[in-house]
């Protein structure tokens, strides 16, 4: 079943907390094997201030374009940070 659109109003403030979530979000959704809500989530979540906030941080960047490619490719493995 598809949800309806969000309107503007019932929606969270899109701070970098809200944006953090999305990923996170669309990270675990991923990792259960739901590609297409993966996708959505990350397709839903505003795209210059998803870029903005992660252009601000290398490794999330990375994490971010890392999330789509295993989206793509259909897998599960979970994606672990860099180590310093």
């Amino acid at each position: 079943m598809r949800r309806p659109p969000r309107r503007a109003a019932h929606r969270p403030d899109r701070n970098e907390g809200w944006l953090y979530r999305q990923i996170l979000l669309a990270e675990l959704l991923r990792q259960a094997g739901d590609f297409s809500e993966a996708r959505r989530v990350l397709d839903d979540t505003p795209r210059e201030p998803l870029a903005g906030y992660v252009e601000k941080h290398a490794v999330l960047k990375e994490m971010v374009a890392e999330l789509r490619r295993r989206i793509d490719r259909g897998e599960t493995m979970p994606i672990s940070p860099p180590r310093s």
